[in-house]
């Protein structure tokens, strides 16, 4: 059966669930549900992605109705993105806006909204689906923290160096500049395994405002006399308390640079701290520590692979590269991977993969090349973690020893940089 846009289900004789259609007036019964749960700052950024993002058309908004109040109760958005893994492009869908009302809680209404959230999944071929959820709460659906999301500094306005730095030069970006702007994103993302995909139009939506808030940043290139040289994001926190940098590669004086830009901006404020939010960059982590900050939270992409046997086939010429490139490069024999509830085969043949496969069963203890529990195998496929980083603390978490060297040639820990445009 394929969801489309309109279709309901019945839960029994009081709830239903619709997959919205997009009118207005859905859209208004959507609008004061999400501000009645996230509350009134969620309206203009609810309001906006919905009724203006380049995008709108393919989202899929997901809600409960109670028949007797005629009252939506619960709901979720399924928003799509491009990631990159390595070579490949991967469609990714992102959950959003999650909520139930609180006299409606513990009836298991977010468990059957996923369900036919990942039955579109399904149909549409989204691979992955992310969150950037509340703790904990998700793994009830099968969700892992696996890639990285805010790396949080403290640092106090007085450390900020006041060097005279004349050559480097920061402005707004405009329309002009994009063609650079893609160029240098595409160069800078090289270096990362996951990354999101440039789009021109989801771009401009979500970085090229007028105002800085927690869902809208202004951006601005830097110059080094005259010329540019990179470019970087900024906008408020999700939770408004600091700044978040989104940047290509910088040079430490245009690091020095920014915080004193930064500074300006918030040269208003009583607080003697300016937070940041700034990607895993260890240039800018280096120079924090230097001026006396401090590193002080981070937090993940919460992340679920629905179907690991389709991501496999997905990356197919990815697992194909690193065993070429490898010691194993004729590899001819199967790879057995397990999360404790499938294994997962993938079979070689002088080093290309001829078949892969996946059977349910709970395997003997060092059955498979690699056994990690459940949704902690996503730690290992996706880079964020070695073996033995998993197997310091799961102790489940087994392989073979005559596998270790295999493994960490088709799964090597890899940096990411995974964004999104919402």
């Amino acid at each position: 059966m394929v969801i489309s846009k309109g279709a309901t289900f019945r839960i029994d004789e009081r709830f239903t669930i619709h997959v919205a259609t997009g009118k207005d007036d859905e859209f208004e019964e959507i609008l004061k549900f999400n501000i009645s749960i996230h509350h009134e700052p969620v309206r203009d950024y609810l309001s906006r992605i919905y009724l203006e993002h380049p995008r709108r058309a393919t989202f899929f908004w997901l809600y409960v109705k109670d028949v007797k109040s005629n009252q939506i109760v619960s709901s979720i958005g399924l928003m799509p993105l491009e990631w990159r893994v390595g070579p490949l492009t991967i469609p990714v869908c992102e959950m959003g806006f999650v909520g139930t009302a609180e006299a409606y809680r513990k009836e298991g209404f977010i468990r059957k909204l996923n369900k036919i959230y990942e039955q579109i999944m399904t149909e549409k071929g989204f691979l992955l689906s992310v969150i950037r959820g509340i703790p904990y709460f998700y793994r009830k659906l099968g969700y892992e923290f696996v890639l990285p999301l805010d790396n949080r500094f403290l640092l106090p306005k007085s450390k900020i160096p006041q060097e005279n730095i004349s050559s480097t030069k920061i402005r707004r970006s405009t329309i002009e500049d994009l063609n650079f702007i893609e160029k240098t994103y595409e160069e800078f993302n090289q270096n990362f395994l996951v990354w999101n995909l440039y789009s021109k139009d989801s771009f401009i939506f979500k970085y090229n405002n007028s105002e800085i808030t927690d869902f809208q940043e202004k951006t601005y290139i830097i110059e080094e006399n005259g010329t540019p040289e990179a470019y970087l994001m900024l906008g408020m926190t999700y939770d408004k308390l600091g700044y978040k940098i989104r940047s290509s590669r910088l040079t430490r004086s245009q690091w020095i640079k920014l915080l004193q830009f930064i500074k300006d901006l918030h040269k208003k404020s009583d607080e003697l701290e300016i937070d940041f939010d700034v990607q895993e960059d260890p240039i800018f982590k280096k120079l924090i520590i230097e001026l006396g900050g401090i590193k002080y939270n981070d937090y993940g992409w919460q992340v679920k692979i629905p179907d690991v046997e389709a991501f496999f086939n997905k990356i197919k010429p990815l697992l194909e590269e690193r065993v070429r490139n490898s010691e194993f490069k004729n590899l001819t024999r199967a790879v057995t991977l397990s999360n404790y509830q499938r294994t997962f085969e993938i079979n070689f043949k002088e080093g290309r993969i001829t078949d892969i496969k996946s059977i349910k069963e709970y395997p003997g203890e060092f059955n498979c090349d690699v056994q990690i529990p459940g949704s902690m195998l996503y730690k290992l496929i996706l880079g964020e973690n070695t073996f033995e980083e998993i197997n310091y603390i799961i102790k489940d978490a087994m392989i073979k020893y005559t596998s270790k060297k295999l493994i960490s040639a088709l799964f090597p820990k890899e940096s990411s940089y995974p964004e999104t445009y919402y």
